[in-house]
């Protein structure tokens, strides 16, 4: 992972010499977030904003911020307003099917997944973001597809494995709950 201390004294040594400086700003709060200091990050991501509004990058970063918090609904608004600045950013338009996801909108979920992975089919994380969601729906055949397409393409990504067991799982308790009216674990 890095040395994080030496990352965010140079950030802060960037931050006292521009106090103004956005990518400093965004830099640090992204440091934050990977140190689980999601309060003090979207602090930083406020800033940003405030120093130049509206900011993709701040937007998207502060809505992470927002999601980790349980915030989806600031989160789901920083990205949209993220969007109307660059409608075509599969980074936000997967970012954004995710909080969609948390808050019970699948539907609503796949097609920013859908869109972010048609900006960037070649990113393994969109891909499955988007058989996670189809899972979800308990849409299986197209979930193993799927994560099928992700592990043709990245075969270590153990997410993608992980996933596709757990579609298999879900598919068969389904049909025995639709069949036996069994209980789904």
């Amino acid at each position: 992972r890095g040395n994080q201390a030496e990352a965010m004294g140079l950030f802060d040594r960037a931050l006292a010499a521009n106090p103004g400086h956005v990518v400093a700003r965004i830099s640090c709060g992204n440091a934050l977030l990977t140190q689980d200091r999601a309060l003090e990050a979207l602090a930083d991501f406020d800033e940003a904003l405030s120093l130049m509004t509206p900011f993709l990058a701040a937007l998207n970063s502060r809505g992470g911020a927002l999601r980790r918090l349980g915030r989806l609904d600031e989160a789901l608004s920083s990205f949209d307003l993220a969007l109307s600045i660059q409608p075509r950013s599969a980074m936000v338009h997967s970012n954004r099917g995710l909080v969609l996801r948390e808050m019970g909108r699948l539907e609503d979920s796949l097609a920013s997944v859908n869109e972010a992975v048609r900006l960037q089919p070649e990113n393994a994380s969109f891909a499955y973001n988007r058989a996670e969601t189809l899972r979800e729906l308990e849409r299986f055949e197209d979930a193993l597809a799927g994560y099928d397409s992700v592990l043709a393409a990245h075969p270590n990504y153990a997410d993608g494995w992980i996933g596709r067991g757990l579609a298999l799982i879900d598919r068969k308790s389904t049909r025995l709950n639709s069949s036996h009216g069994y209980i789904s674990y």
